[in-house]
């Protein structure tokens, strides 16, 4: 519907691309343009290092036990 911001959900795509392709994939979610956006990985490490990419706020959340942290 016209005026309502979309949300973008990415299921651990990281594993499915290299070190380039998430790189641009995470600069065009922090553009802006895309609404918000949630992104889960299984490789936090990988996905720590790429995160601040862009000037967007982004949280880190985990899950351990069915708790998030």
């Amino acid at each position: 519907t016209a005026g309502e911001t979309p949300i973008l959900l990415l299921d651990d795509v990281f594993s499915e691309l290299d070190h380039d392709r998430a790189h641009q994939l995470l600069q065009l979610a922090s553009a802006g343009t895309l609404g918000q956006t949630f992104i889960t990985s299984t490789e936090r490490g990988r996905f720590e290092s790429m995160i601040h990419v862009g000037d967007r706020d982004h949280r880190i959340f985990g899950m351990q036990n069915s708790v998030v942290h």
